[in-house]
């Protein structure tokens, strides 16, 4: 069986990965953005209709409203510049979807979201012909695979590591245009 690859190891740097967990996780609720589906439902409750509404966030004097917009707005800046695909991979590796997917994919840990958006996850979910759906496929193999299977552990060897490619890729190129936005911003 492989060895379990930390998402740490694959990151270009601790700054970029702290940054990509924070923008996908916490950056709205730190920049006041709030759900409108709560006022929605309520007018709903109440007869009004489906109008919604907006209710304005109090806003904090001390700039951490402004510090956690820029810092979003930067990042942001970084994703759409080094493309579609390597912000998807991205948004997979860092939302808080993947530690949950870890824990039903227990041979992929970390990397589970990106393995199950992997064409070769396609692709050996295809050959096998299987009536599953091909998440339940892959739980399955990587069950399989943690109890000693050699073909499921060889699957799971095979998706680990085009899963880790996607994402030092992806890392690559958003530490690439970060660091070219933040030069421009300087000087």
């Amino acid at each position: 069986m492989a060895r379990m690859t930390d998402l740490v190891s694959l990151r270009p740097s601790p700054q970029d990965e702290a940054d990509l967990r924070w923008f996908f996780t916490e950056a709205d609720g730190e920049m006041g953005l709030k759900s409108t589906f709560g006022g929605m439902v309520h007018q709903l409750q109440m007869g009004g209709g489906a109008r919604g509404s907006y209710t304005p966030v109090p806003r904090e004097a001390d700039g951490r409203l402004l510090e956690a917009a820029t810092r979003a707005r930067l990042i942001s800046r970084a994703l759409e510049a080094c493309g579609r695909e390597a912000a998807a991979v991205l948004r997979e590796a860092y939302s808080a979807l993947p530690v949950e997917l870890a824990e039903l994919f227990p041979a992929f840990g970390e990397l589970a979201a990106l393995v199950v958006s992997t064409p070769a996850a396609d692709r050996m979910w295809r050959r096998s012909r299987t009536n599953r759906v091909k998440v339940a496929w892959l739980v399955r193999r990587s069950l399989q695979a943690r109890k000693g299977d050699p073909s499921a552990g060889s699957q799971v060897y095979e998706l680990r590591r085009e899963a880790e490619a996607l994402l030092a890729g992806a890392a690559r190129a958003y530490s690439r245009k970060r660091v070219e936005l933040l030069r421009r911003s300087r000087g």
